[in-house]
């Protein structure tokens, strides 16, 4: 469960919401350079 109140959690879904977009930039970084 996700808790706003506790800053590990807090931290950890940050962690995991910059991963999702670094995947999602490096993604279509990869796309670009395949075209």
């Amino acid at each position: 469960m996700y808790n706003y109140y506790n800053p590990a959690s807090l931290i950890t879904h940050g962690f995991g919401v910059h991963r999702f977009i670094f995947r999602r930039i490096s993604n279509k970084a990869i796309e670009f350079i395949q075209v």
